[in-house]
């Protein structure tokens, strides 16, 4: 039976392994992501293959999403539109409400809508992908002939999650402000030229480079952690779940961090 002293052991001895192995995982990660970034702003790696498989990935990421994409944005957008106006009014606020509709539809809510339905449905597809890849022994096979996964593998998707994160996230703004613009004529009976300048008046720098810059380091970390975990995956068919899951839960995390980080300059 083991002594008190030994348990103690085993535990600090459990803690001090965990520990290593999560330092070596987060030195393979930033490795992971200094070569990507690497390729990202080298010339060399924009040949016509990387191209075309980085329009096929906006394609099917972007341009196939817009139906649900649109409906979705005015759905939002006149129900929070909508709530602001009347919570707004009923607090005497009414002058305010061009400030409120800015900092929560483009702020907030554009990029934290978008990453959260592409994560649903571009992070784990991206992830499963790459795992299937890894275990079947393709990128192997990119090895073999001199391609580089990095090149045409790796940064056409994480460019791709950049790219369509600020598309889709301006689209979402453009469609919520236009929607919500039908609810305060309704409340306010507000006309086209006296919206465009509330909001217009609302709308800083700030606040445009919160977006883009909000919405591409959202973009970054959803596709490059999809495509970081699925490499990692064990070389069996049973562990791509299990890569898929683990990879979607940092992924989320990630996301979360970021939102809160972005939050710190409301405090």
């Amino acid at each position: 039976m083991a002594t008190t002293v030994e348990r103690v052991g085993d535990w600090f001895a459990s803690i001090g392994e965990s520990t290593l192995q999560t330092v070596r995982n987060l030195k393979e990660s930033f490795a992971f992501d200094i070569t990507l970034l690497s390729h990202m702003f080298s010339p060399k790696s924009y040949n016509d293959a990387t191209v075309g498989v980085l329009v096929r990935q906006v394609y099917y990421t972007s341009v196939q999403l817009l139906p649900f994409y649109i409906t979705l944005s005015v759905i939002v957008g006149s129900a929070v539109v909508g709530i602001m106006v009347s919570t707004a009014m009923s607090f005497n606020l009414t002058a305010k409400i061009g400030y409120f509709i800015v900092q929560i539809i483009l702020d907030e809510m554009a990029p934290f809508i978008t990453v959260l339905l592409l994560a649903l449905r571009s992070g784990a597809a991206i992830n499963t992908e790459m795992a299937v890849m890894k275990v079947s022994g393709e990128t192997k096979t990119l090895d073999y002939f001199g391609i580089n996964p990095f090149v045409y593998l790796y940064l056409p998707r994480v460019l791709n999650g950049m790219i369509s994160m600020v598309m889709l996230s301006g689209l979402f703004v453009f469609v919520a402000l236009f929607s919500g613009y039908i609810v305060l004529v309704f409340f306010l009976k507000m006309g086209m030229t006296t919206y465009i300048m509330t909001i217009t008046e609302a709308i800083t720098l700030v606040d445009i480079a919160t977006l883009v810059i909000k919405s591409m380091l959202f973009g970054y970390v959803l596709s490059s952690i999809p495509v970081y975990r699925g490499n990692k995956t064990m070389m069996t068919y049973n562990a791509i779940p299990i890569a898929v899951l683990q990879g979607m839960v940092k992924l989320f995390v990630a996301i979360i961090v970021i939102e809160v980080l972005s939050l710190v300059r409301f405090v």
